[in-house]
């Protein structure tokens, strides 16, 4: 791998062309404690504009920004997320996180394959993480046993799962194994 590109989707039904997100290469392993303090995450590009799958105005949600970085063994994703009410839907993983506040990331690693891996992970570090054949192939249960091996941490700025008070944020931090996906669609 000399180089890792991904294509941030535009879910809106504006019809430019993706935006092209150069993955950098870390020259030392990341430690995943839910920190993005590392030097190499300060050099990773980041992620700041999202567009949405409905139509609901983006700019009133809450910041998120999110870098990603490889090594020879990892994908590396960081997510800081500001919220004012964090809360997370279960600890069990691959339960439908999606109930509660996650992150979420799509990886289709070829252009020329169908096949997709989905990681939502709540800010208290459940994750739901599944390998899908193409886009419509089956409900989530179907294909949520597949576990990737993902390393995750998180950290809170706040109380979670208390109404009553003001949160701050929280971040997520991801390795994902190169080896999860399978040889045929490792990144190029």
């Amino acid at each position: 791998l000399s180089n890792i590109g991904c294509q941030v989707e535009q879910l809106n039904e504006r019809k430019e062309d993706p935006q092209v997100y150069r993955v950098k290469k870390s020259s030392t392993p990341i430690v995943i404690d839910g920190r993005l303090d590392e030097a190499a995450w300060h050099r990773a590009n980041a992620i700041t504009q999202f567009y949405l799958f409905r139509s609901v105005d983006a700019s009133d949600l809450p910041a998120t920004t999110v870098r990603l970085l490889w090594d020879s063994q990892y994908l590396y994703v960081g997510f800081e997320c500001d919220d004012d009410d964090i809360w997370s839907y279960s600890e069990v993983n691959d339960e439908p996180l999606y109930l509660g506040d996650v992150v979420e990331l799509f990886v289709k690693p070829r252009q020329d394959s169908l096949t997709y891996y989905e990681f939502v992970v709540a800010p208290n570090g459940a994750i739901y993480d599944a390998r899908y054949p193409s886009r419509g192939a089956g409900l989530s249960h179907r294909f949520g046993k597949w576990n990737s091996g993902a390393q995750i941490a998180s950290t809170r700025d706040g109380t979670e799962d208390n109404c009553l008070d003001d949160d701050r944020g929280y971040v997520v931090e991801i390795a994902i194994p190169l080896t999860s996906f399978s040889n045929s669609e490792q990144p190029s």
